[in-house]
């Protein structure tokens, strides 16, 4: 006869079925998703390695992949690709199950786009075209709770778990948890890096490379001048404490990268699977 409840299935198959990860009241999906929050702003605080995939196509099952791939993390990328809100939360899900970090790439500095972002329980928020102080304090600002901030507190939000989790406590965790990041794009922003990595709350600044060689000149990597932004944004970056990333579109850049004193790298989804298909197709047909 068949077990009509999983209590009867889990009496029928003692120590093979673990009821508390079916129960409703077990915190032990909740603490995976914090453990993953911590375990990444730890790492970040350190100044270990961590390499991330930019993924900006609407594509939970991308986002899977990306983590079983053995990434530290992802981006999904809301300001470049078409990724909307509903397809955002359930790549944010996706990123849970796997228990992958899970940034958010903001169009724009705006409490709309970083609130839907948090609400929806990203591990945290990148913001791009950063160009001075100001606009990091107001980016800090949206993303934590008072005092240190001014988001808004919705318990119902699936980020809380639909009011599972409530009170002053959860506030503060998330507080702590929650990663903030910017990108440093133009000749400006390197400018002001020092200013920019000095706010508090800020976790990481990504030195954004390809719009920075756009701002420059004729979108050339290898110009004096690029190389002298990367430098000003690194030193500013550790003189503040903390981590500096860049992307990188090849394993030996990424390492050549990490050496010279980045702790992140990161490359785009797409234009991996792209590079991985060509060299598949032209190796058939050579």
């Amino acid at each position: 006869m068949p077990a009509t409840t999983l209590e009867e299935a889990a009496g029928r198959f003692p120590g093979r079925i673990n009821i508390n990860v079916f129960n409703k009241e077990s915190p032990m999906a909740s603490e995976s998703i914090h453990q993953t929050r911590a375990d990444f702003k730890a790492a970040l605080k350190a100044g270990k390695p961590v390499v991330g995939a930019f993924i900006s196509v609407p594509s939970p099952e991308f986002v899977e992949a990306a983590a079983y791939g053995g990434f530290d993390f992802v981006v999904i990328d809301a300001e470049h690709g078409p990724t909307g809100p509903g397809e955002m939360v359930h790549m944010i899900r996706a990123a849970q199950a796997a228990e992958v970090a899970a940034l958010v790439r903001v169009p724009l500095v705006a409490k709309d786009y970083v609130l839907r972002a948090l609400d929806a329980g990203a591990t945290g928020i990148l913001a791009p075209h950063i160009c001075g102080a100001g606009e990091v304090r107001e980016l800090v600002s949206e993303c934590l709770y008072p005092p240190e901030g001014r988001r808004g507190a919705a318990f119902y939000a699936r980020t809380h778990r639909f009011t599972r989790d409530s009170g002053w406590d959860v506030l503060e965790r998330s507080n702590r948890e929650l990663t903030i990041g910017v990108m440093i794009e133009s000749r400006e922003g390197a400018q002001h890096a020092r200013d920019i990595c000095q706010v508090p709350g800020l976790d990481f600044v990504l030195y954004g490379i390809h719009d920075m060689s756009v701002d420059v000149g004729k979108g050339e990597h290898n110009s004096a001048e690029l190389e002298k932004a990367g430098l000003e944004i690194k030193s500013a970056a550790k003189e503040a404490g903390i981590a500096c990333g860049i992307a990188a579109s090849t394993v030996e850049l990424a390492r050549k990268r990490l050496e010279s004193g980045f702790s992140m790298v990161a490359i785009g989804i797409v234009p991996l699977l792209v590079s991985a298909a060509r060299r598949y197709t032209t190796g058939i047909h050579a």
